[in-house]
């Protein structure tokens, strides 16, 4: 045949979309031989010097038929297509240029996993996904409402603007570890190791040549007595926690997501661009965009 009408990896058998596991096959390597560095030219070559052309035709193969290829989502099961390639390889797929790939680092892979088990849309409720609009470095990352019936669906908040508010939250925490604080704390003002041992913190603080090491380690032990005897419902040790995640931590330039994953607890994203973040021990924080 001379055009494809379905994408190459499928054929329609009795009215439905079924793989082509030969061709499927084909598709897999390709993914994997452009994800591992290679040029949309030497798969493209490659692919001639195997006896399956694209179109069942006599046509070589060439690198806008292996872009497009990389770029079909029906492949990840859009369309309901059936699944060919896992959707993070897609994805990982499509950072990459012609003979080079730039992997996600760990903490981006923290970073997102994160996002998409804590961010939620501030209006249903619902988990929010990442797409994509556009290529190459007009490529734009965006998170976008899973729930096709509210009207979050229809805006899409980008990422790069999620990340600026949660930088910029976490390093005001960083600077001011007092805007943690969220129970009071009026239960322990009786308990003697307690006091003594906030007493001792607020001295080592104080001293202009304190180690650093020291305060973590008295901060944590002040943590770890105050959780002694917290009752239920109370979050003053959990806060503690918070703290002794951010007391040293230098400003920050990119989103930590070790230290992100442990102190946040959910993040709603609104339409009009904002978000409320809430910590682990319930203090609620909302941020904007910054208009620079």
């Amino acid at each position: 045949m001379a055009n494809r009408y379905i994408p190459f990896g499928y054929e329609i058998v009795d009215a439905q979309v079924v793989i082509i596991e030969r061709e499927a096959e084909v598709v897999r390597n390709v993914f994997s031989l452009y994800v591992q560095g290679n040029s949309l030219k030497t798969i493209s070559e490659r692919l001639n010097m195997m006896p399956i052309s694209y179109a069942g035709d006599d046509r070589k193969w060439d690198k806008n038929m292996v872009k497009r290829m990389l770029e079909n989502k029906k492949y990840i099961g859009d369309k309901d297509y059936p699944v060919i390639i896992p959707p993070e390889t897609a994805e990982l797929a499509l950072k990459c240029k012609d003979k080079k790939c730039v992997e996600i680092s760990e903490n981006d892979k923290i970073k997102l996993d994160m996002y998409r088990a804590k961010a939620c849309c501030a209006i249903c409720g619902a988990k929010m996904k990442r797409s994509h609009a556009g290529s190459g470095e007009r490529r734009r990352i965006y998170w976008q409402c899973t729930n096709a019936e509210c009207d979050g669906n229809r805006h899409l908040f980008r990422e790069k603007i999620l990340d600026n508010m949660l930088l910029e939250l976490l390093n005001e925490l960083t600077d001011n570890l007092a805007n943690i604080d969220y129970a009071e704390d009026r239960d322990y003002e009786k308990n003697i190791e307690v006091i003594r041992l906030t007493n001792e913190m607020n001295e080592l603080i104080q001293k202009p040549d304190t180690d650093s090491g020291e305060v973590i380690d008295k901060i944590m032990e002040l943590a770890s007595a105050k959780f002694n005897i917290c009752e239920a419902g109370d979050n003053s040790a959990i806060t503690e926690k918070i703290k002794s995640e951010l007391a040293i931590l230098p400003k920050q330039t990119t989103v930590d997501g070790r230290v992100a994953d442990k102190v946040i607890k959910s993040i709603k994203m609104h339409p009009d661009k904002h978000i409320w973040v809430q910590l682990i021990n319930g203090k609620v924080f909302e941020k904007k965009e910054s208009i620079l």
